[in-house]
């Protein structure tokens, strides 16, 4: 999970809290602020966020449905585990995104409208992501000169399609 920053919670005013400052009671399902106000649950709206209300509803308190699990993955992010893997993104995943921008055209779309964008980016990942197979398939041979059972398969896909893969 990329890490950002949260917002719009620096300036609070007099009688206003952080989320993380509330208490919840996972067993009545409510909030209780640090000055005694309880928020009870209300409902979840369309944006996938549940609602809780003080008995008088002059105050809201909004939490995602899938907040739990971003809070751990925030737990396992700031563990020396987590902080090795998240200093290999820059050689993994943002390295994909650098490669498409630069050899792929992806800075900027001559397309409209949402769908046809959305099939040229699975299109350009998907060929991305079968040059990254085959380039995997030619350094991975058995010692005995024989395609390995990845290589075979990767074949006989193509196959199916008629094309005659150069490195076979």
């Amino acid at each position: 999970m990329p890490y950002t920053c949260p917002k719009g919670q620096g300036n609070l005013k007099e009688g206003q809290y952080k989320k993380t400052q509330y208490l919840y009671n996972k067993e009545l399902d409510y909030f209780v602020s640090p000055d005694g106000e309880v928020f009870t649950y209300r409902t979840t709206d369309r944006n996938g966020y549940r609602l809780y209300k003080t008995p008088n509803n002059s105050r809201v308190l909004t939490r995602h449905i899938w907040q739990n699990y971003l809070d751990i993955t925030n737990i396992i992010r700031c563990t020396p585990q987590g902080k090795e893997v998240y200093r290999q993104r820059k050689e993994t995943i943002e390295r994909v995104f650098g490669d498409a921008k630069e050899k792929h055209a992806m800075r900027w779309t001559t397309l409209r409208g949402l769908s046809n964008i959305q099939r040229q980016v699975t299109l350009t990942f998907a060929c991305m992501n079968l040059k990254k197979l085959a380039n995997w398939i030619t350094k991975t041979k058995p010692n005995n000169g024989q395609p390995s059972i990845i290589s075979r398969f990767f074949i006989s896909l193509l196959s199916l399609f008629k094309i005659r893969p150069n490195f076979v």
